[in-house]
């Protein structure tokens, strides 16, 4: 008989983080996925461990959560490729270093590292930015990953402490007993069974909610990327325009002078230099329905936003591209909690910062469910609760 005392429903670096630390514990966890381990939205992103993005009511739970990454690769076995560069944002326009002043001095006033750097810095530090450029900030604590190879390393792990993955069983029903509680779930590959059901099925968790007619307000938001051939160095680590963090959260604060299509489809210059000697360029953002088939015009349009950046890179060749699916939650936050269904539970709404959630939600949602003494962070922010609630600004 397949029972367990968990099932975590979702194989990305969410449910496989979730599996390794509740398999640490001591209890029996099953991980299923439609698919494999990393076969979704984790394959198809960047794995950036940033704050950059962050408002500043975010940013000491964004810290905390990047702070657990030095060392995992040693505690994992499994090198992840973590590496700490930090990252520097551009500004392309005089109106929007005015509207940067105060996210600054707020971030700065959290104790952040930003620094701001004039064009002579920006130059020194990456001389193949374009003439456009007006000055930057550098954000000295910011790292990436491979996201493969971190959802790999915690399947691992997870494995070793005795954790079953199932894989190519896409989950399509949850039993509840004769009070509502969860008992398990129906897979097309058969039937498991648990008393707690975890729902990390990133864009897709909506659906695994709806099973225990819950409804999630997560939806799935399109980004695309590009793969360039290989060049040499173009510049040493992450660079972004500043604007990203308002394309990511839709502000009205400061418009952007770009063409009402790269306003229409998020674009925002994103560059990300491979230890390969390529580069990826991003970014965009859509609301495309499950769709992650790359679209051409959109395409076109990053690597315009991204020549007015790096003027050198316009006759590098795009060797692919691809599209992943982030679980967009409507005010921004994760919800990592559990429901008014007795023994289900969610972690999802990450968006584009699962993977430096990952190891913080893992921990957040073990503790949650064993009871084991104090959590890593207050879990009253991401509970999903507060959606049958008045909100506060943010």
């Amino acid at each position: 008989m397949n029972t367990s005392d968990i099932i975590i429903v979702g194989g990305g670096v969410i449910g496989t983080a979730t599996a390794y630390y509740l398999s640490k514990t001591g209890a029996r966890v099953t991980l299923i996925d439609r698919q494999d381990v990393a076969s979704g939205t984790s394959s198809r992103c960047d794995g950036n461990i940033v704050i950059y993005d962050m408002m500043p009511d975010q940013v000491l739970f964004a810290r905390k959560a990047q702070d657990l990454f030095p060392g995992m690769a040693d505690e994992l076995g499994y090198d992840i490729k973590w590496k700490r560069r930090g990252c520097v944002l551009l500004f392309d326009t005089e109106e929007e270093i005015d509207h940067a002043r105060r996210h600054v001095a707020a971030m700065l006033e959290k104790g952040q590292p930003y620094k701001y750097m004039d064009v002579k810095d920006v130059r020194a530090d990456e001389p193949l930015v374009g003439d456009k450029i007006k000055g930057g900030v550098e954000v000295g604590c910011d790292g990436s990953l491979n996201p493969m190879f971190l959802a790999f390393g915690l399947m691992e792990g997870a494995r070793r402490n005795g954790c079953r993955f199932v894989g190519n069983a896409p989950v399509i029903g949850i039993y509840r007993d004769g009070k509502g509680a969860v008992t398990g779930v129906r897979t097309e590959r058969g039937d498991f069974h648990a008393p707690v059901v975890v729902d990390a099925a990133g864009p897709w968790s909506a659906q695994i909610a709806a099973m225990v007619d819950i409804h999630i307000k997560v939806e799935p938001r399109q980004g695309q990327l590009i793969v360039s051939e290989r060049t040499g160095k173009i510049a040493r680590r992450k660079i972004s325009e500043f604007s990203y963090i308002t394309t990511k959260i839709l502000s009205d604060e400061y418009k952007r002078p770009v063409t009402w299509e790269m306003q229409e489809y998020g674009i925002c210059f994103v560059f990300e230099p491979c230890e390969a000697g390529n580069f990826l360029i991003g970014s965009s953002r859509w609301f495309n329905g499950f769709d992650t088939r790359s679209n051409p015009h959109i395409l076109k349009l990053m690597a315009q936003r991204a020549i007015e950046f790096f003027p050198c890179i316009k006759d590098a060749r795009a060797i692919r591209s691809y599209a992943g699916l982030r679980p967009y939650s409507p005010d921004h936050y994760p919800i990592v909690s559990g429901t008014h269904v007795p023994g289900f539970y969610i972690a999802t709404g990450h968006e584009g910062s699962g993977i430096l959630y990952s190891l913080m939600t893992g921990t957040l949602m073990s503790q949650l469910i064993t009871k084991a003494g104090e959590t890593i962070i207050d879990p009253a922010r991401w509970d999903f609760a507060r959606f049958s609630q008045p909100q506060q600004g943010h």
